[in-house]
């Protein structure tokens, strides 16, 4: 099904035929292009939220978002 394995690149989560989309890892709106060295399998969710913005920004906001979420409720979960 899927060149890299069945989990979304971005959150980890389980892939299926319906679920699996297929997301430019630097957008072609910022000077991507269409080969496969750029392109992740992603879920639908991190496809629509990461945006135009590119894997590093997107990433960053959610380790920034996580880092958040720890600190407003004192959780030691390790991220990344």
């Amino acid at each position: 099904m899927v060149k890299r394995g069945r989990t979304c690149e971005y959150c980890g989560c389980r892939l299926t035929r319906n679920t699996a989309r297929i997301d430019h890892i630097i957008p072609v709106s910022r000077g991507g292009l269409n080969l496969v060295r750029n392109m992740a399998i992603c879920c639908q969710y991190c496809n629509s939220r990461k945006g135009e913005r590119s894997i590093a920004e997107y990433l960053n906001d959610l380790h920034r978002a996580a880092r958040a979420l720890r600190k407003r409720f004192r959780v030691g979960i390790a991220v990344g």
